[in-house]
């Protein structure tokens, strides 16, 4: 069994080298490979579709990284994993403000792979770690989320868990390979105003480092 995981930065991917993959993947008949992919859903698919260009298949597609909470329920430290994505920022603005563009005839939302206006991420890999990590529904954005205003205007738009920069790149890009996903997004900081002492990445990073150790050890079962 091949596994990808592929992250968006270089602070990311260490979470997988100190979740000790390297030495489980000799004793448990998978290989691991990692792609770091670059910040951003243009970054992300280029750099993943490269990938697969390059003539590799994996078996199953690992997206992991930090992420933005819109849940006071998410602390940071606390591991997801998202199962729906939107990207939140497609759209366009009229005198109402702004529209996603699957309320207009711009996107096809009967279209495969989008359903209504989100990507799904739901296969027998999700299905069974559903019961370890809890499941979320994520949007993808092109800016951090930073003041008040948009808190409220993404919770009222799409009810996020959480927010990321590229999770719905790498289920559109899964879902037309038709290659497996699973994503686990690691909560690093509440969305909103950036105050100092309200992100902790390294908690994050730490807390994305056992939950990637605890998942390769259930997926080679499968």
């Amino acid at each position: 069994m091949e596994i990808l995981f592929l992250f968006a930065t270089e602070a990311e991917a260490g979470a997988l080298r100190h979740s000790g993959a390297p030495a489980s993947s000799v004793n448990t008949r998978f290989t691991v490979s990692s792609l770091v992919s670059g910040v951003g859903s243009v970054s992300t698919a280029w750099h993943f579709k490269n990938y697969l260009c390059a003539g590799n298949r994996p078996d199953l597609v690992i997206n992991a990284g930090i992420a933005g909470s819109f849940r006071e329920t998410l602390t940071p430290g606390a591991v997801v994993m998202p199962v729906s994505d939107i990207f939140a920022d497609l759209g366009m603005e009229d005198e109402n403000g702004f529209r996603h563009l699957s309320s207009t005839s711009l996107l096809n939302t009967g279209s495969y792979p989008f359903s209504g206006e989100k990507l799904l991420c739901r296969n027998r890999y999700t299905e069974k770690l559903s019961v370890i990590f809890k499941p979320a529904d994520a949007i993808t954005v092109n800016t951090v989320t930073g003041t008040e205003e948009s808190v409220q205007r993404l919770r009222r738009l799409y009810d996020p868990d959480i927010e990321t920069m590229e999770g719905a790149a790498v289920f559109y890009v899964c879902a037309m390979e038709k290659i497996p996903c699973v994503a686990l997004r690691s909560v690093s900081n509440y969305a909103g105003p950036r105050s100092k002492g309200k992100w902790d990445t390294d908690k994050a990073l730490k807390s994305l480092s056992d939950a990637l150790n605890e998942l390769l050890m259930i997926i080679p079962q499968e």
